[in-house]
């Protein structure tokens, strides 16, 4: 299917969004590129919304899917923004506006590269310091273990300092399990201070490891997510209610549905 045609349409038909929500207002631009795919970085600020041949984009699932997947996560807000307008107006666009939530509010993983050379975790494995691994409380009167310790990914990091900050670092194991892990060592590292160390917990899944958090444990979770989850940190920020925003953690990550509550803005 060539989209050309479409999307030299759709970078000729743009919206510009005052501060009045009411209005919009439409513009049209001379069309200076040659795109063989969509060229969302010819739209900046401005999204097409308001056209018949749009309206029809959006509504037919293969365009839409490809103009979302080619959209960057800051063009994706300003679409969401946009379409949040414009569903006003045209109920149909609501669907649209519902994917772009979904994607906007899905939590990203922390790149790797971030992470893979850890040193408190490399010092964990290499059992330099001094560790404490503990699952959490099962049924029974058991508490969980594996033998796992391949990590799959991780969801929030901060890289810690020599007698400073903590490593910290939350994330899910190969085997599905998922943890969260600290370390702390004096100035001159883990293998020459009777106090460097720290804690693995360990947990089957991302429901009962947030049962067994503390609230203070929530606040770093949520403060070292991925970068760019900017929407999804300020969602998370604004409950009021701890036990509100414990089952809206447990919606994402453990049910991976986004809360009806977060709207984008």
């Amino acid at each position: 299917m060539d989209i050309t045609p479409l999307a030299n349409a759709l970078n000729s038909l743009q919206v510009t969004t005052t501060t009045n929500h009411g209005q919009v207002n439409t513009e049209v631009t001379p069309n200076t590129t040659n795109s063989k795919t969509l060229d969302t970085i010819t739209v900046d600020n401005k999204i097409p919304v308001s056209d018949k041949i749009y309206s029809q984009a959006l509504n037919t699932p293969c365009i839409s899917d490809r103009l979302i997947q080619y959209l960057k996560l800051d063009e994706l807000r300003r679409l969401g923004a946009s379409l949040i307008i414009s569903s006003e107006f045209n109920p149909s666009f609501s669907s649209i506006k519902d994917r772009v939530k979904n994607i906007v509010f899905t939590p990203l993983e922390i790149d790797e590269s971030s992470w893979n050379l850890d040193y408190a975790w490399s010092s964990y494995l290499a059992d330099i310091g001094s560790w404490e691994t503990r699952g959490t409380p099962q049924p029974g009167m058991t508490a969980y273990t594996t033998d796992c310790r391949e990590i799959k990914r991780v969801f929030s990091y901060q890289e810690g300092e020599n007698d400073e900050d903590s490593w910290i670092m939350f994330g899910e194991f190969q085997d599905g399990s998922v943890y969260k892990f600290r370390g702390d060592c004096g100035y001159t590292g883990f293998d020459s201070n009777n106090d460097s160390g720290g804690e693995l917990l360990i947990a089957p899944d991302w429901k009962n490891l947030f049962d067994n958090l503390t609230e203070y444990d929530i606040g770093t979770f949520i403060e070292n997510l991925n970068k760019n989850s900017v929407e999804l940190k300020q969602a998370l920020n604004n409950f009021s209610s701890f036990k509100d925003l414990d089952q809206a953690l447990k919606q994402l990550f453990s049910d991976n549905t986004v809360p009806s509550s977060f709207q984008l803005r």
